[in-house]
């Protein structure tokens, strides 16, 4: 595949990611993330860590990170 096919397939899922966020609470389940986007957690945290870093350049002002709990692991909109 060539570069630019498969950056656009990587912006691509960094926007259902953040699509899915945001209709859900502030605590989300971490697999119900991986279950609904298809992805692996691997792929999961990268994308995370670049959305983070997107949204710091618009100066949004929430932030996207990794937790765990009692119940699982989650993640946190903050």
């Amino acid at each position: 595949m060539e570069l630019e096919v498969l950056l656009e397939k990587n912006e691509q899922l960094k926007l259902r990611v953040l699509r899915y966020i945001q209709t859900k609470s502030e605590f989300i389940p971490l697999n119900d993330v991986l279950l609904t986007i298809g992805i692996s957690e691997l792929k999961l945290k990268k994308l995370i860590k670049e959305l983070n870093s997107d949204l710091q350049q618009v100066n949004h002002q929430f932030y996207i990170f990794f937790s765990k709990t009692i119940f699982g692991r989650i993640l946190i909109i903050s």
